[in-house]
This record gives C-alpha cells, sequence and structure tokens, in this order.
C-alpha cells in the first residue's frame, strides 16, 4: 500500500504511531488489524487501517484498506507478473464503481525467502485479486508489477 505523489510512489513509512491488534484468533477466522496514525503524505495525514481475514479451512486471505483523510489522494497496490497467467479485468461502471483484477495460474514461488526464490513450484495454482472502489480507479503497467490508483 502506498500513494502516489507528484508521480512518485509514497509508502506508509512516516508515521505518528504504529499499532496492531490481534480481533480474532479462531477457530473460524483470524483477524489482525494494523493501524497507521498521522502519515505524512501529500502535505497532509492520513489515518490507514490494514485488515487481514483468514478463514479456517481456505488457503487465501482478504486484505482490506481503510483511509482515513485521503480525500484526493492516489493510492496505489501492486503484484509481482508472472508469465503465463489467466487473466480478467472488469472496469469499474455507474453500476459497479470498482476496478476488479484477477489472476489464476502458476504463481506459488519455491520455498525459501521471497527475495531469493526464483522458480515457482510446477502444478502450483494460485489465484490473486485486487479490488479498487471508485468509478477513476484505474491500473497501469511497469515492467515487473502492475498497479492499481484509487483516487479517494
Amino acid at each position: 500500500m502506498a500513494a502516489l505523489v507528484d508521480g512518485k510512489v509514497v509508502k506508509v513509512s512516516d508515521v505518528a504511531e504504529r499499532k496492531w491488534r490481534i480481533i480474532s484468533a479462531g477457530p473460524v477466522r483470524v483477524i489482525v488489524e494494523l493501524t497507521y496514525k498521522g502519515w505524512k503524505v501529500g502535505g497532509r495525514e492520513v489515518n490507514l487501517t490494514s485488515r487481514m481475514t483468514q478463514w479456517a479451512g481456505k488457503h487465501g486471505f482478504e486484505h482490506q484498506i481503510r483511509a482515513e483523510g485521503a480525500d484526493g489522494l492516489t493510492l496505489v497496490t501492486g503484484v509481482v507478473r508472472h508469465p503465463g497467467l489467466q487473466e480478467k479485468v472488469f472496469e469499474p461502471t455507474a453500476a459497479e464503481p470498482a476496478l476488479v483484477r484477477a489472476w489464476w495460474g502458476h504463481q506459488v514461488e519455491e520455498e525459501g525467502p521471497p527475495a531469493t526464490a526464483i522458480h515457482n513450484l510446477p502444478e502450483q495454482n494460485l489465484g490473486l485479486a485486487i479490488i479498487a472502489l471508485g468509478r477513476e480507479s484505474k491500473f497501469r503497467r511497469t515492467i515487473r508489477s502492475i498497479c492499481w490508483c484509487s483516487r479517494r
């Protein structure tokens, strides 16, 4: 998660306060919340809440971001591009004001730290999706990743 300010990515790093808490620890689901108060970005302070939910028996998780004081700020995120993935894109419309981009295929990395894992495991598929709310949400390609922009 980051913001795009004057064409540059500003990561969530310069914050007044960071907190984390476990909201639920099972058995049905685990919910963890990270809170960043006073993120100095684009000449303002933004409060950002990042909540991850992992459901029992499921291999995926859900990650939701909520921002206060981010009106007019362009928020961005991205994923690493892997060749040969099946891809689906749903552009925002008046009836469904959200950008959805999803992938399915071989993108499970071999064991080891992500910074050093260079091979995907054969016959191991993974589905990823990013949903950016807002009719002005869009994506932009870079060499190694795809970024989503959502104007608050």
